[in-house]
């Protein structure tokens, strides 16, 4: 059905963005595996042999999601190239229904791989209704690549044609921010991936090209009366390079004066994402439309991406 064409949509579209002398390996999996193509050099965008193994795609048996995963690494593994971004490339329809089942198990692996730079993207194709959005996030986190849910052709393209490079590379590797904040401010609200005064218990993540973090905080003082405006905020951002594993690191300060008289346009687009992102997870009416509501009021008309989102809330089946 659906679900398998776009697959065969997804893997088309990665077909048309390769480059010549590119390396492809595929295994297709049910209750078995069966691999298609082992250390194939594309000649360029729309490789033949590529196409005809997209087009080729099809479902049956069950979903050994687990032992897929297993073989798809050994052959990444078999053709790693050092100097090359290397990729498993997980497109699913949200199922594992035969084997080993378990998100974190499956997780594991995928963060085991990690060490050798082979990195996770995971595409998502199954229709909504029983569609485990859990299983793919949980593997392509710890996998430590993006994942994306395509429901059309279009979109297919769109994610691996127009923004291959967003979705498939890697810009900085082990992304770890610290903030250092007067000591009488106390964190009341965060919205992230993780935070603790212990670098060490959180997880660093991998952005690519184009994308970005965004944390949204709300702090308080423990006694007003002690606040000083001049004193300073800072924030530092430690990560690597992709390729070399080169060391880098960034940091801004401001005063709280500084922070206060500054522009609020990103602030308030930050929030309305927040709210949107939270309503998503509640899937409640009264949610989705209060972050309708924020989103709406923060684009002004004139944010692409905000307007994109608000479109998006007006699609959800409990708005």
């Amino acid at each position: 059905g659906n679900s398998i064409e776009r697959e065969r949509a997804v893997v088309k579209a990665v077909a048309e963005s390769l480059a010549a002398g590119d390396v492809v390996n595929m295994v297709t999996w049910n209750t078995s595996n069966a691999v298609v193509m082992n250390g194939h050099e594309v000649t360029g965008p729309n490789d033949a042999t590529l196409v005809t193994a997209a087009n080729s795609l099809s479902a049956s048996g069950g979903t050994d999601l687990h032992a897929g995963l297993v073989a798809g690494y050994q052959l990444a593994t078999d053709h790693y190239g050092q100097s090359r971004l290397n990729r498993v490339f997980l497109v699913s329809d949200g199922g594992a229904n035969v084997g080993i089942t378990d998100e974190e198990l499956i997780g594991q692996h995928s963060d085991d791989a990690d060490q050798e730079g082979i990195y996770m993207v995971g595409v998502g194709t199954g229709p909504p209704d029983g569609y485990n959005d859990l299983l793919m996030d949980v593997v392509t986190d710890a996998g430590r690549g993006a994942y994306v849910y395509v429901d059309s052709a279009a979109e297919a393209r769109h994610l691996f044609v127009d923004r291959f490079d967003e979705v498939m590379e890697v810009a900085a590797r082990g992304v770890q921010v610290e903030l250092t904040m007067p000591w009488y401010f106390q964190m009341h609200k965060f919205y992230g991936e993780e935070y603790s005064e212990n670098p060490d218990e959180v997880t660093p993540q991998h952005l690519a090209p184009s994308d970005a973090m965004i944390f949204s905080q709300v702090l308080k003082a423990c006694d007003p009366a002690v606040v000083d405006e001049q004193d300073t905020i800072e924030v530092k951002a430690t990560w690597e390079t992709p390729l070399s594993y080169q060391p880098m690191e960034t940091s801004v300060s401001f005063t709280v004066a500084e922070l206060l008289a500054g522009s609020k346009d990103q602030l308030i687009k930050g929030k309305a994402i927040v709210a949107y992102a939270e309503a998503l997870k509640s899937g409640l009416n009264a949610d989705l439309h209060a972050a309708h509501d924020a989103v709406t009021a923060a684009t002004g008309g004139d944010d692409p991406e905000l307007s994109e989102i608000a479109a998006l809330l007006e699609l959800h089946p409990a708005y």
